[in-house]
């Protein structure tokens, strides 16, 4: 075990001493860390949870210090650069969990956020693929912010959804977007260049139209091989978005 790693594991046991009521569920989730054979995917487990409990932690390249707090169902994340600049990221997992390309399940994530002072609005899944529900208990793991090098980004780190000008992408697609009170509305997506997400177009007017309720659902009209749409708790979304309207000032 590396040292990196030798460090998370004290650090989140001795905060678990200090706290004996936060130790059950703590527990499972460190039983489930450990149980990750890759060094890196485990470190990255132990990583994330330890954000979870607010405690800020290095990015991968050592050049960014990261904090997330939940809100119910949601989770606000906060990344701050060495020169003041910060990223609020908002976002929660569906309800129901659907099969990707490696058969594998995964939960499709709902993902609001500011970046360089610019507010974006994506589903993290791509609506153009064939998906059913499946049945399974938990979900896999699924990183929300996973990033990979690219020499020809100004930013070293290409996020999930980044909207790339060099590269071709599908064509917009229409969404229906519905509501547990019957109501709802059609929204125009646009595919990022990796194939794993679709923007909304006007991210905070559907932002904000989504926020009045409890939950949503959403799929194309024609049903587009999803059955049963994509539906997020809304749960505590409102309250998650302050950090991230603060920092892009709506």
């Amino acid at each position: 075990m590396n040292k990196t790693l030798s460090l998370f594991i004290h650090t989140v046991l001795a905060l678990l001493i200090a706290s004996p009521a936060l130790a059950i569920t703590p527990f499972v989730n460190l039983k489930r860390c450990a149980s990750i054979p890759g060094d890196i995917d485990r470190l990255e487990c132990y990583d994330n949870y330890v954000r979870h409990m607010g405690i800020p932690t290095p990015a991968n390249d050592g050049t960014l210090e990261t904090t997330q707090a939940r809100y119910g169902k949601w989770t606000t994340r906060t990344e701050l650069d060495p020169d003041g600049g910060s990223s609020v990221f908002v976002y929660a997992y569906s309800n129901n969990l659907l099969s990707g390309r490696s058969g594998i399940p995964v939960a499709p994530l709902l993902v609001a956020r500011c970046q360089e002072m610019v507010t974006e609005f994506f589903l993290a899944y791509p609506l153009t693929m064939h998906l059913q529900p499946a049945n399974v208990e938990q979900p896999a793991l699924y990183s929300i912010m996973a990033g990979q090098k690219a020499e020809t980004s100004e930013r070293k780190t290409i996020f999930i959804g980044e909207d790339r000008k060099d590269a071709v992408v599908a064509e917009p697609r229409r969404v229906r977007i519905a509501f547990n009170d019957g109501t709802r509305f059609d929204e125009t997506l646009k595919s990022s260049t990796d194939g794993r997400a679709w923007f909304f177009t006007n991210p905070v007017s559907a932002i904000r139209r989504i926020a009045r309720h409890s939950d949503v659902s959403l799929s194309p009209p024609d049903g587009g091989g999803i059955e049963m749409g994509i539906n997020f708790d809304l749960e505590g979304f409102e309250e998650a978005l302050v950090p991230l309207r603060n920092s892009c000032t709506w």
